[in-house]
């Protein structure tokens, strides 16, 4: 509804104590946030990647979700079965991802990935007929074929790249990438 003071605030006040935060960190003897980490480019586009990736996957659920109850009618119970071929897609492309990075570096087969969730999403953009709920299955499960290997992936190049005494504190900036990836692809 336009320009207030309160939200303009707390976007002001949240960027002060971010800054703050980044600022101290690097000050303290055990920091919070090792920022050291994103020297690293593998870390640091993993680590961006990763949230992309939770970005468009969680806001994508969240429509699709929502279009089988709300357009199509179905009930919840009902609209989840019809989602159940996209986690069976999602868990083959995560069993698949050892093999391919056998045959190919893992930033190729993360790209192959991505290209693979574009094809499906090119395929929901062919809803809107009498075949809404094949096309949404389809491009649904392929695009979560295509993002199982970047998900894997990605967590194990944040996690690789680092010193073995900075594993947890990686482990759980991916973990965190993910959920704020999340979290923003639902809002």
């Amino acid at each position: 509804h336009g320009f207030g003071l309160e939200p303009a605030f707390a976007i002001v006040f949240g960027a002060a104590v971010g800054a703050v935060f980044v600022l101290r960190q690097p000050r303290l003897k055990n920091p919070l946030v090792d920022l050291r980490l994103f020297r690293s480019r593998a870390f640091s586009a993993s680590l961006a990647v990763n949230v992309l990736g939770f970005f468009v996957a969680f806001g994508s659920f969240l429509f699709i979700a929502q279009y089988l109850q709300l357009v199509l009618g179905m009930g919840p119970f009902v609209a989840g079965l019809w989602t159940v071929p996209s986690a069976i897609a999602f868990i083959a492309g995560s069993m698949l991802t050892p093999i391919a990075v056998g045959k190919a570096r893992p930033g190729y087969v993360m790209a192959a990935g991505l290209a693979l969730a574009a094809v499906g999403f090119l395929i929901l953009t062919r809803s809107g007929g009498r075949a809404d709920l094949a096309v949404i299955v389809t491009g649904y499960s392929v695009f979560s074929l295509g993002l199982a290997p970047v998900f894997t992936l990605a967590t194990d190049l944040i996690v690789g790249t680092v010193e073995p005494g900075q594993a947890g504190a990686a482990s759980g900036l991916a973990e965190t990438s993910s959920e704020l990836g999340g979290a923003l692809g639902i809002a």
